[in-house]
């Protein structure tokens, strides 16, 4: 993958996880922010998730409050290179475990 496919997919993955956390902004107390690579999820009891792409290893990785994980992309689909968990997976069970409130992405 070269760099422009790395930000396209990128781009359209946090694009993704922002329109849904907007979803949920009306129910629960949760922000979205995004400063060049990072993107910060914010919860109504200060914890955050945080989501950073890697350009120069083409990695996601992902900060909650119990792990750090590392996703390559593998088959269109982002893989936890020790779980061999799906991310949407992994940032739904963060993102739900950290608000409190279930969190479909």
């Amino acid at each position: 993958m070269n760099n422009l496919e790395f930000y396209n997919i990128t781009n359209s993955l946090m694009l993704s996880i922002e329109n849904k956390i907007d979803e949920y902004n009306n129910k629960i107390d949760i922000e979205c922010e995004i400063n060049n690579d990072v993107m910060y999820i914010s919860f109504k009891n200060n914890s955050k998730i945080i989501i950073n792409r890697q350009k120069f290893l083409k990695q996601i990785w992902l900060a909650t409050q119990i792990n750090g994980y590392h996703f390559n992309y593998l088959n269109k689909c982002w893989i936890c290179n020790r779980t061999g968990l799906n991310f949407w997976k992994i940032l739904e069970i963060s993102c739900s475990s950290q608000s409190g409130y279930k969190i479909i992405f």
